[in-house]
């Protein structure tokens, strides 16, 4: 007796490689769209800790623009008085 070639499972497995690959290829294309967001909040993250040095009297560096905040179009703060007006610290 000849043993058949079980079919289905080769469909089914052709198309489950088909699906995970238009998977990878969708994250890997939208990846980008994604970026803005994560830097926007690491660029305001990096801010409330300067403001924060600020307060507290620590010497930190001065914030140029230049890393995650001179990819969006956030400015960031250079005094304590500027940090309170963009409502960094209260």
């Amino acid at each position: 007796m000849r043993k058949a070639v079980a079919v289905p499972y080769i469909i089914a497995l052709v198309l489950g490689v088909g699906v995970i690959a238009l998977l990878g290829i969708w994250f890997v294309m939208t990846g980008g769209k994604f970026t803005k967001q994560s830097t926007e909040t690491e660029c305001k993250n990096a801010i409330s800790i300067f403001c924060s040095k600020l307060i507290s009297g620590i010497p930190s560096p001065i914030l140029v623009d230049g890393g995650a905040c001179g990819r969006v179009a956030i400015t960031p703060p250079s005094t304590l008085n500027d940090c309170k007006l963009q409502g960094y610290v209260s």
